[in-house]
């Protein structure tokens, strides 16, 4: 006689379940209605009997299928022998202890499948009639699992990873790739972000089972809110004006931005924001009216050359007028003269006057000893020259009185190309490099102005190039 699994199932599922063990390692499962661990290791589908366990503190875990969530765990003492019953309520969640055969089971189990046997045999007579019985029996396991059964898991992944996780518009504190367990079956929206970039996809969870939904980050963007005073003042952002305040700007990039607001007769106001993306970003500004005033330079020497803030405004004592209220940076300049820079004040709708008097720069002072080494270098090497081409030049005339006296025209010819030629050829070149080298040296003497100054403990010169 066969019985129909879902019917079993049914039974199992409403019916208590009990725990029995003897003396034998044997594990017997009679049914499905709920997956048994014993120290969160598979022990089997109850109706079970586990012999042999040993003893000491157990956990025991219910699950409603072998791969779905723990319904419920409880602890428990197994005695020297074994010799207790343990029934587990799956719909209530709950477990008792007594003394006896250590035994997980269906209540009524066998009666059950007494029932089912004589319902079988009555459905395969009745043909049509046992289908519908049999359907109508399956819809009734299904509502008779528990709610809490009903749950499945999801696996979200992005790229770029590194994404928050919403669940209905619920922050998971997940961060993918994660997965997503126990959520309720059914279909879910998903929403995944970082700061700059978001996406969004649907998924229906099946009961037990784990889904994936993998999503591709797409750029976000972040709303921008500008308002100033006085009104209508111009917006420009990045470089680019918008419009006119108040302006709401939709669809603003995430990331760093630079907006000016100018307005005539006010100051130009600049704000650098960070606008991150979903949100909106607000800035409010105040732009501060432009004053003038008058500033008055006296400068001596008269003419110095004077700049404002950088600006050339020219040479000499001068009034400046419809100069911005505030500080400026006033500097002034003349060769010899030492450079001049001050900050100035410059009240609005008042005369600022400044007086400058340029310091004379004192004279540079290069060193003078290389100057005089120089000079005394070339001037040396000029002389040493000029002796030796004189040398040279004497040598050669007695050579040449010695060519002249010499009666033998082979021996006379002879010591005229070997001592007399180069003696002459060589003394006039010396005294050529003589001559340019002294010429040089008196050039510089003439062009070096030397200054020597005298103290108690040392002599000092100087001079200008």
């Amino acid at each position: 006689m066969s019985c129909s699994p879902r019917v079993l199932l049914l039974l199992l599922a409403l019916a208590p379940l009990r725990l029995e063990a003897a003396e034998a390692t044997i594990v017997e499962a009679q049914g499905a209605a709920a997956t048994i661990l014993i120290d969160g290791e598979l022990a089997g589908t109850a109706p079970l009997t586990l012999n042999a366990l040993s003893a000491g503190h157990h956990e025991l875990s219910l699950k409603a299928t072998r791969f779905g969530p723990i319904l419920f765990t409880e602890a428990v003492v197994v005695p020297e022998d074994g010799g207790m019953t343990i029934t587990v309520d799956l719909a209530a969640r709950t477990l008792a202890v007594d003394n006896g055969s250590l035994t997980l089971a269906a209540e009524g189990a066998e009666d059950a499948a007494a029932e089912e046997a004589e319902d079988a045999a009555a459905e395969e007579a009745e043909g049509a009639a046992a289908e519908e019985a049999e359907d109508a029996a399956a819809e009734e396991a299904d509502a008779a699992t528990p709610a809490s059964a009903a749950v499945g898991g999801l696996y979200v992944g992005t790229e770029p990873a590194g994404a928050r996780i919403f669940l209905d518009a619920t922050d998971t504190g997940q961060i993918t790739p994660s997965l997503l367990e126990g959520i309720a079956v059914g279909a879910h929206q998903i929403r995944v972000q970082t700061d700059c970039a978001w996406a969004e996809g649907a998924v229906e969870l099946r009961a037990d089972l784990i889904e994936r939904l993998e999503l591709t980050l797409a750029p976000g963007a972040g709303e921008l809110q500008i308002s100033a005073g006085p009104p209508a003042a111009r917006v420009i952002l990045d470089g680019v004006e918008v419009g006119v305040a108040p302006l709401r700007l939709e669809a603003v990039d995430c990331g760093t931005h630079e907006v000016v607001l100018r307005a005539p007769g006010f100051l130009e106001s600049r704000h650098t924001l960070q606008t991150p993306a979903f949100e909106l970003t607000t800035l409010a500004v105040d732009l501060e009216a432009e004053q003038y005033g008058t500033l008055v330079i006296a400068i001596h020497p008269l003419e110095a050359s004077i700049a404002v803030d950088g600006i050339e405004a020219g040479t000499g004592p001068m009034t400046l007028e419809g100069v911005g209220a505030g500080a400026h940076t006033l500097s002034a300049s003349l060769d010899g003269h030492a450079p001049h820079a001050q900050s100035v004040t410059v009240v609005p709708d008042a005369v600022t006057r400044i007086d400058i008097a340029l310091e004379a720069a004192p004279a540079r002072d290069t060193g003078a000893w290389p100057r005089l080494a120089l000079n005394t270098t070339v001037t040396a090497a000029g002389g040493i020259l000029a002796v030796d081409a004189l040398r040279r030049y004497g040598s050669a005339r007695d050579r040449f009185q010695q060519y002249l006296d010499e009666p033998d025209d082979a021996t006379a010819a002879a010591l005229y190309e070997r001592e007399v030629r180069p003696d002459r050829r060589r003394a006039v070149v010396e005294g050529a490099g003589a001559a340019v080298l002294l010429s040089t040296g008196a050039v510089l003497w003439l062009r070096t102005d030397l200054a020597v100054s005298a103290s108690s403990s040392q002599l000092s010169i100087h001079h200008r190039w």
